[in-house]
């Protein structure tokens, strides 16, 4: 998608990059101000080890590779990524350690190419 018909989607709590000439999206991010699910699991309302348990369920991920206690997972197969500022998975009235804060979609790939221009 370029850049321009991008641009009536942003919202706020919403961060994007582009790469190329024209710039195209390469990510999108979403924070918790955003409503996002995953296959019908909300990614910022249920439990951060929940969340990754079911994900990993759902798509027969091997579960040694998302353990528990991480404060950002990412899926290269899914493009997709979770993340929280730390881990506090015993405190559920601490929002911003026990559930995830943020999340996004990438092109393959961009966790190990060039950084993109942040908007």
């Amino acid at each position: 998608m370029s850049q321009e018909e991008a641009e009536w989607l942003r919202e706020p709590g919403m961060q994007t990059d582009w790469r190329g000439a024209p710039p195209v999206v390469a990510f999108i991010q979403v924070s918790k101000r955003v409503c996002a699910a995953y296959r019908g699991v909300d990614v910022f309302e249920v439990p951060a080890t929940e969340v990754v348990a079911e994900i990993v369920r759902l798509e027969e991920l091997n579960p040694d590779d998302y353990p528990p206690g991480r404060h950002q997972y990412l899926f290269p197969a899914l493009n997709f990524a979770l993340w929280r500022g730390y881990v506090n998975d015993d405190n559920p009235d601490d929002h911003q350690g026990y559930y995830f804060q943020a999340a996004s979609i990438h092109v393959p790939g961009y966790y190990t190419g060039n950084s993109a221009q942040s908007t």
